[in-house]
C-alpha cells in the first residue's frame, strides 16, 4: 500500500478525489524541471550553435500515428522557417530502434525533405539527457511536440510553442505564464502554429525574462515537494 504519492496537475488531482482515494498525495511540478543541463563535446552542434535565429522543434512518431496531416503540417512550419532564414534544431526525444516507435525515423523524414544547410539534427543517441537539455536551452525559440523538450525548454527560460495532445502540455506552460503558447489537436494546422511561433519569436526576449522568476519558483516547488515526500515515506 502506498504511504503517499506525488500528483503533478490539475485534472489528475481531479481523478484522485472523484475515485476517493484515501492516500494523501502532494501537489508536485514535474521533477525534470530541476533536471541539469551540460555542454556536449560535439564539434558539429559547436559549429551549428554560432548560428542565430535558432529554432528548436521536437517531432513526435505519436504525433504522426494519432494526428492527421501531422507530417504535412510540420513541413509546411519548417519551410516557413527555411525560407524566412531561421535556423532548424530538430529533437528525436524517444529513440527505440524500431521504426514504428523511434522519433529518429519522422526526424530524419523531415531533414531529407527540407535538404537545407539551415538544418541541424541532434544526435541524441550519443548524448545523455543533459547535453540535449543544454542544446535546447541554447534555442530561441521551441516548437514542441514532446513533453520532456517543453519541460527541458521553459525550464532553461525558452520561450515555447505547445502541440498538445494531453493536457499536461497546457499545465506545464502554465507554471511559466506561457498557457496560452498551445496548439490543441482540435486546431492543428500550420498557420496556427506559425502565428503562435511568430509571437513568441517576436516577444521572446520580454518572456524569457517574464519566465525566470516563474521557472525558479516551480523549481522551488519541485525541491519541497520532494523534500515533503521523502519525509511522509520515510519520516523526520
Amino acid at each position: 500500500r502506498l504511504r503517499s504519492r506525488g500528483l503533478g496537475d490539475v485534472y489528475k488531482r481531479q481523478i484522485y478525489n472523484k475515485l476517493k482515494i484515501c492516500t494523501p498525495y502532494i501537489v508536485c511540478p514535474d521533477t525534470a524541471f530541476c533536471f541539469k543541463e551540460e555542454k556536449p563535446t560535439d564539434a558539429n552542434w559547436e559549429k551549428f550553435s554560432q548560428n542565430t535565429k535558432k529554432i528548436g522543434i521536437s517531432l513526435s512518431f505519436q504525433l504522426m500515428r494519432q494526428t492527421e496531416g501531422y507530417f504535412d503540417v510540420m513541413l509546411e512550419v519548417c519551410h516557413y522557417l527555411v525560407d524566412n532564414k531561421y535556423n532548424i534544431v530538430l529533437i528525436a526525444n524517444e529513440c527505440s530502434g524500431f521504426e514504428e516507435s523511434d522519433d529518429r525515423y519522422v526526424v530524419n523524414m523531415m531533414k531529407e525533405q527540407l535538404n537545407s544547410p539551415l538544418v541541424y539534427v541532434v544526435n541524441t543517441v550519443d548524448m545523455s539527457g543533459e547535453n540535449l537539455k543544454w542544446i535546447i536551452s541554447k534555442c530561441d525559440v521551441v516548437i514542441a511536440s514532446r513533453y520532456h523538450t517543453l519541460i527541458a525548454a521553459i525550464s532553461t527560460n525558452v520561450p515555447s510553442v505547445a502541440l498538445s495532445w494531453h493536457f499536461k502540455y497546457k499545465e506545464a506552460l502554465n507554471h511559466v505564464g506561457l498557457g496560452e503558447n498551445i496548439v490543441e489537436n482540435t486546431d492543428f494546422t500550420a498557420e496556427s502554429i506559425i502565428e503562435k511561433f511568430n509571437a513568441t519569436y517576436e516577444h521572446r526576449y520580454e518572456l524569457k525574462e517574464s519566465m525566470r522568476e516563474k521557472v525558479e519558483r516551480t523549481k522551488k516547488s519541485v525541491i519541497d515537494a520532494n523534500a515533503e515526500f521523502c519525509k511522509q515515506i520515510y519520516g523526520n
